[in-house]
């Protein structure tokens, strides 16, 4: 996984790494050292709410989700 690119993701749907933080349950730190490859490895949880909060972004920014919640 490419930890500093899906976290460039979120911050492109203007999530700032401590909002990102909050919402998974980790310190600003840990996204932070994410972002910059200081880590390369997070705790397995870390990974896994990571991936299911960019999925969820992802989810809200498709065109389609826009059409049918109108």
């Amino acid at each position: 996984m490419n930890w500093p690119e899906l976290l460039q993701d979120l911050s492109s749907a203007d999530m700032t790494q401590a909002q990102i933080a909050s919402l998974i349950g980790v310190n600003q730190s840990t996204i932070s050292d994410l972002a910059t490859g200081r880590t390369l490895k997070p705790a397995f949880d870390t990974a896994d709410k990571l991936r299911a909060l960019h999925k969820r972004v992802q989810r809200r920014r498709a065109p389609s989700e826009t059409k049918a919640g109108a």
